[in-house]
């Protein structure tokens, strides 16, 4: 479950890092971002925290 990203905004050139902010994550499980129709591997940094750069 998700109950936080950030930052909100960012820069239109990418690679910045957003961290996902929630609960449940596993590190058994591959997750991703999507950045309109573009998705990004996620890593998974604890069970509450996940993160995704931005692309370019």
């Amino acid at each position: 479950i998700v109950t936080s990203i950030s930052p909100t905004k960012g820069s239109a050139r990418g690679s910045e890092v957003i961290t996902v902010h929630g609960s449940g994550f596993s590190m058994e499980f591959s997750y991703v971002c999507k950045f309109g129709s573009l998705s990004v591997k996620a890593t998974v940094m604890s069970l509450n925290e996940l993160i995704c750069l931005s692309p370019t």
